[in-house]
C-alpha cells in the first residue's frame, strides 16, 4: 500500500496506531560523553580479533573492535568473574531468602530444572548491539508441534514458527549482521479468544510452564545457547501487566456467563460485584521460595474493560479483549512477578528484557521492580541485564517517567520514530522540526546508567526503530525501495541501539486488509522468498558491518549540523529534506547526510568539524566522488532524491 504525493495517507495510517495496544484490542477498533575511545580509522569491512582468550566472551564486539580500540578501551573488557560474597546485609530480604535456599537445598541442580545449566554475563557495551526482533510463531518453522497451525494463512491465528525455526536460521541472522535478537514472549499462552489466538505471546496463562507450540523451555534454552555460540546476545518480552482471558465476570453470580458480563465497563469505586468464573486452569506465578503461586480473583483488580486514555483507567482497569488486569500493587504479586522474571533469566540465560505495557502499572512499580531484579540476579552472577520498556507514546517526558533513578535503563523511542521516519523520511516533513524534537527529548532522558544496571544511559540505550509488529511496516507507508534504504541508513547511523524487525530484509510490506489492522505488519516471514543476494539484505548487512566496524558509529556522540527547514516536497529549497549529523569518538567522525526529498536532488553547504583538506569518501558508494573539506571545515554536498551518505577521510 503506497501514499500519493499529499502527507494524508501517511498521517491517516499513522493516526490508527493507537500506542502500541494492538495485540490488545478488538478487531472493530480499529547527551551523555561516552567513554574515550580510539579507533585508527573507520573500516568497511571490520576484521575480527585472534580468539586468543582461554574463555572468550559471545559479543560481537569482540569480534569487530579494531586491535587499537581494544587497547585504548580497557574498561570494557569484561571483568574476571567475582567471588560470590554472602554479606546478607547487602541484599534484599527477597533475594536473601533465595541464596540461603539455593545452598540449603541445591535448588538450581534439581533433576528436569533448567536452572541447573550455568548463567553468566555475555554483554560488554550494549551501544555495541545490533537487535532484530522477532515474533516467533511468524519467523521460521522448525519443529512439528501439534495444533501449531490453526488457520493456514490467518494472520489473526497461529502460523508454526517456533524456537528451533530461529536456532536454525541463526547463520543467516549474522551475515546480515545482527548481534541480538528480541523474541516475543516466551510463557504459555490463553486458549481462542473471539477468533484471535495469543501467537503473539501477549496473554498469558501460565508464567511458570514455557509456551509448548514454540517447542517448550529445552528448545528456548537451546535457541539461547545457540545464539551465544554464535556471539549474539538475546533479549526475552516480558508481560507482568495483565493476564490473558483467563476468566470472566459472572456479575450477578448466578454461574452463567452472558454477553454483557464478558467485558463490563470499568467500575471507578472497586471491583465488579459477584464472583468470576475462570475459562481453565487458573494462571500461576513462583513465589521466591520455590512454590507456585496459583492467582485468585483477589490477585486481579476486577474493575473492567479501561479506556486506555484515561490514566486511572489504564493502570487499574482489563485490556479490550478480555486481558485481566494484575493486581501488581499487592506484595505477594509483585514478589511473585519479580521471582518469575528472575526464573526465566536463570532457566535461559537470556541478556535483557523488553517489558511490556509499562504505562499500564502503577509507575512506582516500576522502581521497585527493576532494584529487586537486579539485585536478585546479580546475586547469581547475572549482571548488565538490559531492562527497556515499552512506553508507547509521542511524548518523551512520558520515557522519562518509568527511567529516573533506579527504574528501568531504557525505553522504546517511539517519540524519535515518528519525528524522524514518518514525518521526515516517509512522510516529508521538515528536518528542522524533527532535530528539534530529537534534540529536546535527549535533553529530558536521565544521563546517568543505573546503579547495578546494564551500563549504559536512558539515551544511548534506547531502541531506535523504523519498523515494529505495533506500526505500519515501511514498505506499508510508502512502497518505494529506496525509502527503505533511506531508513536503515538513518537508522543504523543513530545514537541509540538499533533495532531491525524481522522481514525487513526480505522486503515484507504489511498485508493491506484492514481487518488485519493490528496484525498486518506480522506476515510469516517464508512468504518472501530467502535470497542473501537480494538488494534489501545486501545493503542492510554493509550497513551494519560499517556501525560494527566504528567505534564513532557505535559510541559516539550525535551532533546536528544541517537540518532543513523546508520538507522533502518542497520545490522551492535547495536544501529541501536535507539533514545532516556527525557521530564523533575520539580519533573518528562520520558524517551523514540525508535526503528525504522525494523527487529531485538537494544540497547545501555545511560546517564540519574535520581538519581542512581532508577528503572525505562515502563507506557506501565506493564509486562516489571524494567530497573535500575546504580551508574553513566546510563541505558541500549534493545528494539524489531519497539517499543516503556516510562521510569519512
Amino acid at each position: 500500500m503506497g501514499i500519493g504525493p499529499a502527507r494524508g495517507g501517511l498521517a491517516a495510517a499513522v493516526a490508527s496506531v493507537d500506542v502500541g495496544e494492538e495485540d490488545r484490542k478488538p478487531e472493530t477498533e480499529a547527551e551523555t560523553e561516552p567513554e574515550t575511545e580510539t579507533e585508527s580509522e573507520t573500516e568497511t569491512e571490520p576484521e575480527p580479533e585472534s580468539e586468543s582468550e582461554t574463555e572468550p566472551e559471545s559479543e560481537p564486539e569482540s569480534e569487530t573492535e579494531t586491535e587499537s580500540e581494544s587497547e585504548a578501551e580497557p574498561e570494557s573488557e569484561p571483568e574476571s568473574e567475582p567471588e560470590l560474597q554472602l554479606r546478607s546485609s547487602h541484599l534484599a530480604p527477597a533475594v536473601r531468602q533465595y541464596v540461603l535456599q539455593a545452598l540449603l537445598v541445591g535448588l538450581a541442580g534439581c533433576a528436569g530444572d533448567a536452572r541447573g545449566a550455568a548463567v553468566r554475563t555475555h554483554v560488554r557495551d550494549w551501544r555495541d548491539q545490533i537487535v532484530y526482533q522477532i515474533v516467533v510463531d511468524r519467523f521460521a518453522d522448525g519443529l512439528a508441534v501439534p495444533g501449531e497451525v490453526t488457520v493456514p494463512g490467518d494472520l489473526r491465528r497461529w502460523q508454526g514458527g517456533d524456537w528451533r525455526g530461529i536456532r536454525e536460521n541463526l547463520d543467516a541472522l549474522r551475515a546480515l549482521g545482527v548481534t541480538a535478537i528480541w523474541i516475543s514472549p516466551v510463557v504459555r499462552n490463553a486458549f481462542d479468544a473471539s477468533g484471535e489466538d495469543a501467537y503473539h505471546g501477549y496473554w498469558p496463562s501460565d508464567w511458570t510452564e514455557a509456551e509448548p507450540r514454540f517447542g517448550g523451555e529445552a528448545e528456548l534454552r537451546a535457541l539461547v545457547d545457540a545464539a551465544h555460540a554464535e556471539g549474539m546476545l538475546v533479549l526475552i518480552d516480558v508481560v507482568v501487566n495483565h493476564a490473558g482471558p483467563v476468566f470472566d465476570y459472572d456479575l450477578n453470580a448466578d454461574g452463567r456467563v452472558e454477553p454483557h458480563e464478558v467485558e463490563p465497563p470499568f467500575r471507578a469505586d472497586g471491583p465488579q460485584p459477584g464472583t468470576v468464573v475462570w475459562r481453565g486452569a487458573r494462571p500461576r506465578l513462583w513465589r521466591p521460595d520455590g512454590t507456585v503461586l496459583e492467582l485468585g480473583e483477589e490477585h486481579f483488580h476486577r474493575r473492567g474493560r479501561a479506556r486506555l486514555d484515561d490514566p486511572v483507567e489504564r493502570v487499574l482497569g482489563d485490556f479490550p479483549h478480555g486481558l485481566r488486569d494484575l493486581a501488581t500493587e499487592r506484595e505477594d504479586v509483585f514478589e511473585a512477578l519479580v521471582e518469575t522474571t528472575a526464573r526465566w533469566i536463570e532457566r535461559t540465560d537470556a541478556d535483557g528484557l523488553r517489558l511490556d505495557a509499562v504505562p499500564h502499572v502503577e509507575p512506582a512499580f516500576w522502581f521497585r521492580f527493576a532494584t529487586a531484579l537486579r539485585e536478585r540476579l546479580a546475586a547469581v552472577g547475572k549482571e548488565r541485564v538490559l531492562l527497556v520498556g515499552e512506553v508507547f507514546s509521542y511524548d518523551p517526558a512520558e520515557l522519562g517517567r518509568y527511567t529516573g533513578p533506579g527504574a528501568l535503563d531504557a525505553a522504546i523511542d517511539v517519540p524519535g520514530w515518528r519525528a524522524l521516519f514518518v514525518d521526515v523520511l516517509l512522510g516529508g516533513g521538515s528536518p528542522a522540526a524533527a532535530r528539534r524534537a530529537i534534540e529536546a527529548a535527549r535533553a529530558m532522558a536521565r544521563a546517568e546508567p543505573q546503579a547495578g544496571g546494564a551500563g549504559v544511559d536512558a539515551w544511548h540505550g534506547r531502541f531506535v526503530f523504523a519498523e515494529s509488529h505495533d506500526v505500519p511496516r515501511i514498505r506499508a507507508l510508502l512502497d518505494d525501495p529506496f525509502a527503505v534504504d533511506l531508513a536503515m541508513g538513518a537508522l543504523l547511523a543513530l545514537d541509540g541501539i538499533p533495532c531491525l524487525y524481522y522481514g525487513t530484509e526480505r522486503d515484507l510490506r504489511g498485508h493491506e486488509a484492514a481487518r488485519l489492522a493490528q496484525h498486518a505488519s506480522r506476515e510469516p516471514l517464508w512468504w518472501a522468498p530467502a535470497r542473501r543476494e537480494s538488494p534489501t539484505f545486501v545493503r542492510i548487512a554493509r550497513l551494519a558491518a560499517l556501525r560494527r566496524g566504528s567505534v564513532a558509529l557505535r559510541r559516539g556522540t550525535l551532533r546536528f549540523v544541517h537540518a532543513a527547514e523546508a520538507g522533502g516536497r518542497d520545490l522551492e529549497a535547495t536544501d529541501a529534506g536535507l539533514l545532516a549529523w556527525e557521530r564523533t569518538a575520539t580519533g573518528q567522525t562520520v558524517l551523514v547526510v540525508l535526503n528525504a526529498h522525494d523527487r529531485r536532488s538537494s544540497s547545501a553547504r555545511i560546517r564540519t568539524s574535520f581538519e581542512p583538506g581532508s577528503r572525505l569518501r562515502d563507506l557506501l558508494d565506493p564509486h562516489a566522488p571524494l567530497v573535500h573539506v575546504d580551508r574553513d571545515g566546510f563541505v558541500v554536498v549534493d545528494r539524489p532524491p531519497r539517499s543516503v551518505a556516510w562521510l569519512a577521510p
